[in-house]
């Protein structure tokens, strides 16, 4: 069944979802993560769920199937932190135990092979408890081991010296670098890596790999092939990589950025020249440290709440609405309640609220920003809080699974492939609570009863279920 509706209904229904979107999401979320194309993401509960690209396994589902929709990652409720690469995802943990899934080829598994295969679902990494933090690069990892003297690792590709260790061999297993037992915080980029390493006198900044735009911050364009110092300064205290550049804040609160700046994501003013140092954003000292970096903008927030964003805003990425370019930060819509996580990708964003809830923005062509669509949307909403899945309970998106007519009013409409039977229908609310079931053969639905508002409409045929995004009018 095809459905026309006018300009000035589509209007209206676009504005509904708007509004929707922004107002009743519910606060379930932790942390979040973004890859690629896909993006990961902790409940409160401990739980793991993921969305967007999946052609290499990279959500940790069990399958090569995207999903536009969060879905669980197994059913451990114990994840303390994610990271997503190009094709491959990693965590730790609350034990302490690191684990690895999607593509191999590089050694990024850390399995101790190089394999064309795939890991369609997290796999842990040896038999060691005292993994503390893990970040993803392209084809690549860096992590930390230990609680409270730290020490850095590496594995995977490694041909611009983006594992730290001295030469340009790919590595199948973490392998730490260096001696130092010192390390605070890592961050990995496409092809390199920043992090902040305890030193008497405060925390000293330090890079290694491609640094042919200025990523490192050491004044110059020539890749280091092991850890350099950036500057002399000892008084950083937060550090997070983009693409090709980098962005850190002072204990002062200041703001700095670094490396290539062609689409203005120094927020220097310019797009005029790539930035080999880090050079203060603007002379505002009330960054929180919260920031956020994709491949071709920034974002950061401010002490008051405030979310900030600068650079190229390709497909909405940047969360800056119309505007195409901005080589200054500017505030993502008006919201003071933003959080402490906010995470950038190639074309994407996503952002944590202080009370638990989710936005994301931008290109959304694989569902990579998790609202049951593949529409691009160029400011941030809401992510639906999904309901966790018993071990035999398994969700997936089906593009044959289609629901019409959406908005509705009261009849939904359910088209199933040819042969069939949809054996049992739930819908759930934005706060994850199943408001209405029926276990009983059916390919229709009346939802006139429901209240107004965003629901998920979950199918079951042959003992697999399904998920769709709908409006009740």
């Amino acid at each position: 069944m095809k459905t026309n509706y006018t300009p000035q209904k589509q209007f209206l229904i676009l504005l509904f979802i708007v509004l929707i979107s922004n107002i009743s999401f519910s606060q379930c979320w932790k942390s979040v993560a973004s890859g690629l194309e896909h993006t990961l993401a902790i409940k409160m509960d401990g739980t793991l769920w993921a969305w967007g690209r999946n052609d290499s396994g990279q959500l940790g589902i069990d399958s090569l199937l995207d999903s536009n929709i969060p879905v669980q990652v197994g059913t451990s409720n114990n994840w303390k932190i994610v990271s997503g690469g190009v094709d491959h995802s990693a965590g730790v943990q609350t034990d302490g135990t690191l684990w690895t899934w999607g593509g191999n080829f590089f050694g990024q598994l850390g399995n101790g092979s190089f394999s064309s295969g795939l890991s369609l679902s997290p796999v842990q990494v040896g038999n060691e408890t005292s993994w503390n933090t893990v970040d993803c690069g392209y084809y690549f990892n860096v992590a930390l081991k230990g609680s409270f003297s730290k020490s850095l690792w590496s594995w995977g590709v490694n041909d611009f010296n983006q594992l730290g260790n001295g030469n340009l061999i790919n590595i199948n297993t973490p392998q730490q670098i260096g001696t130092s037992l010192n390390w605070l915080s890592i961050s990995a980029g496409a092809y390199h890596s920043v992090a902040l390493e305890i030193v008497t006198g405060g925390n000293r900044l330090m890079g290694w790999g491609f640094n042919n735009y200025g990523q490192l911050g050491d004044g110059s364009f020539a890749t280091r092939s092991v850890p350099t110092q950036c500057g002399i300064e000892l008084n950083w205290q937060t550090v997070v990589t983009g693409y090709f550049h980098s962005l850190a804040k002072k204990t002062n609160g200041t703001l700095w950025a670094w490396g290539i700046n062609g689409d203005g994501q120094i927020g220097n003013g310019s797009n005029a020249f790539n930035v080999p140092t880090p050079t203060q954003v603007g002379t505002d000292a009330n960054w929180q440290g919260v920031l956020g970096a994709g491949y071709n903008y920034s974002m950061a927030k401010r002490s008051d709440g405030t979310l900030w964003s600068w650079g190229r805003n390709t497909f909405g990425g940047a969360g800056l609405g119309a505007v195409i370019f901005s080589y200054l930060p500017l505030q993502v819509g008006t919201s003071t309640t933003w959080g402490i996580n906010i995470s950038g990708s190639q074309s994407f964003g996503l952002a944590l609220r202080q009370d638990g809830s989710l936005s994301s923005w931008g290109l959304n062509d694989k569902g990579q920003l998790g609202n049951g669509t593949n529409m691009n949307t160029n400011m941030p909403n809401g992510i639906v809080c999904p309901t966790t899945l018993s071990t035999n309970d398994e969700m997936r998106i089906n593009t044959t699974v289609s629901i019409y007519p959406n908005p509705t009013t009261d009849l939904l409409n359910i088209q199933t492939p040819v042969n069939s039977i949809v054996s049992k229908i739930k819908i759930i609310d934005v706060l994850g609570k199943i408001v209405l079931e029926i276990n009983e053969v059916s390919n229709s639905i009346n939802v006139q009863s429901l209240t107004n508002g965003i629901y998920i409409i979950q199918v079951t045929i042959d003992n697999r279920s399904y998920q769709q995004k709908f409006i009740k009018n």
